[in-house]
């Protein structure tokens, strides 16, 4: 678990489970705006920005809601 103050409120970070099985958790606070890197083989429900040809995405996080994600590639 990881809390990172900034000037516009807390980032809230949160991962459970083992390689393959993990739950990711995170918050932005309202107002800020946020990209997730991830291998580009997860499937998750964020809009995707970019694909890198070393086989990562980049995600928007949302702003000022929580995000729960279920990763099984990382």
């Amino acid at each position: 678990d990881l809390t990172a103050h900034t000037v516009k409120g807390p980032i809230q970070f949160q991962s459970r489970g083992p390689l393959g099985s993990r739950q990711l958790s995170l918050e932005l606070p309202p107002g800020c705006e946020g990209e997730l890197v991830l291998p580009a083989a997860e499937n998750i429900p964020l809009e995707q920005l970019h694909e890198s040809s070393a086989g990562l995405a980049r995600y928007r996080l949302p702003s000022g809601k929580p995000v729960t994600l279920a990763l099984s590639k990382t």
